[in-house]
Parts: C-alpha cells; structure tokens; sequence
C-alpha cells in the first residue's frame, strides 16, 4: 500500500510542470529540462537575477521555467538516495553539477540518472 501511495506521488511529480521567472516575455529564453535513465533527483534552476525553479521527478517528468536573457543560469542535480547523477545531455552537455551557463538561447537539458 506504501509503495502503490510513492509511485501515485512520483507520477503526480512527473506530471507538474513549473514556470517561473518573465512568463511571457520577449526578454527571456525558455529551459526545459527532462530526465533520463531511472531514479528520482531534484533539479534546482537559479540564474543570477535571483529568479529559482525547482522540482523532483523521475524518468517521466518535465519541467520548464523562463529566464531573463542573458542571464547567468546554474542547473543543481540532488539525487535520491539510491540514485546516482551520471551528467547532462542535450543542449546542456557536461558532467559538472551544479552545471553553469550564459542563457542566450532556448535550452532543451536532459539530466541522465541511474539506480546504485
């Protein structure tokens, strides 16, 4: 009964998708960022406006925030216990975490995680 109660919250995670920052604006870029692999992290999205996104998901879930242009943007992976961050992909390459940008484009990051 437990674990049918985690993976209804794990799907409901999955399912939520954040905005953040100049929703709508013609002065910021959008960050999706989705997951790969299995296991479960929380993703933080900061640039250095002080604008913050932040979600958990697993393998199913998205999530996407607007950040001004320009602006410096840091991407933090915090990993489950048992789940272990292997690097980004897509249009956020790199093996660093917390992962550092300038944002002058849309950004489409994948996170690759993997189970200990």
């Amino acid at each position: 009964m437990l674990r049918a109660r985690i993976a209804s919250a794990v799907a409901l995670l999955a399912a939520w998708v954040v905005s953040a920052g100049c929703s709508g604006s013609d002065d910021g870029h959008d960050i999706e960022v989705q997951f790969e692999g299995s296991g479960v992290a929380e993703v933080r999205i900061e640039n250095d406006e002080g604008q913050v996104v932040f979600a958990k998901g697993d393998s199913t879930a998205t999530m996407q925030g607007q950040f001004a242009a320009d602006s410096f943007v840091e991407i933090t992976v915090i990993p489950d216990p048992g789940t272990r961050f292997v690097g980004f992909g897509g249009s956020c390459t790199g093996g660093s975490n917390p992962l550092q940008f300038e944002l002058n484009s849309p950004r489409s990051c994948t996170i690759l995680l993997t189970q200990d």
